[in-house]
């Protein structure tokens, strides 16, 4: 139900026959149903997939890009129905721990470089 109030929803109907609740662009249909942005999700999802494996020891988070090729990635193939919401949602908790893993180590950078400079002034 419109009241004019609240953004229009998606026109278009998912893989599993519900319609879409996402706020609809100018079009008339959201970012994801867009086919004009289908090109764009896809390199981003190649982009974001292009990993052939990771390794959990020693691996660097990934950087921003990277995230948001994977984001996409999920986001496109919750979409197709090729993933289920859980799957989804459980990907992007991941992601939410990489960020907050880099920030880390972004601080702990930070940190050891201002005792240096503390170390050199006290001698």
């Amino acid at each position: 139900m419109e009241d004019g109030l609240s953004p229009a929803k998606c026109k278009a109907t998912r893989v599993d026959g519900n319609p879409c609740a996402a706020f609809a662009k100018d079009s008339g249909l959201c970012y994801w149903h867009d086919p004009g942005n289908r090109g764009e999700m896809l390199a981003a999802s190649r982009k974001g997939g292009s990993r052939p494996s990771f390794t959990l020891a020693g691996e660097a988070p990934l950087n921003a890009e990277e995230a948001r090729g994977i984001l996409a990635g999920v986001v496109l193939a919750l979409l197709e129905g090729a993933i289920t919401p859980q799957a989804a949602n459980s990907v992007a908790y991941l992601l939410i721990v990489n960020d907050r893993l880099a920030q880390s180590s972004e601080n702990e950078k930070k940190i050891e470089a201002l005792e240096e400079l503390t170390n050199k002034r006290r001698n």
